[in-house]
């Protein structure tokens, strides 16, 4: 199983993507109500790209987070087999 403290570091990681994406996404939302200039445009298409960078980390975290507990289950698996074999 993994140190507590990396997947504590995951969670904090996975929690500070999450509020830059909101954060994002306000902004995003904000501008498309004050109505778009050219400028504007550029900058909301450079927000839609990080946001979603931000995303695909996310769910990159939250998939090692998965196989993480797979890992663990597994290993609590041979763990009981070796016990039964004996």
């Amino acid at each position: 199983m993994p140190p507590s403290n990396s997947t504590t570091e995951r969670d904090e990681i996975r929690e500070l993507l999450a509020d830059n994406i909101r954060a994002l996404d306000d902004r995003i939302t904000q501008a498309r109500a004050e109505g778009l200039s050219v400028e504007t445009e550029e900058l909301q298409l450079r927000r839609l790209h990080t946001t979603a960078q931000l995303a695909r980390q996310y769910r990159l975290l939250a998939r090692d987070a998965d196989v993480d507990e797979v890992e663990a289950d597994v290993d609590l698996l041979r763990e009981a087999l070796a016990k039964q074999r004996q």
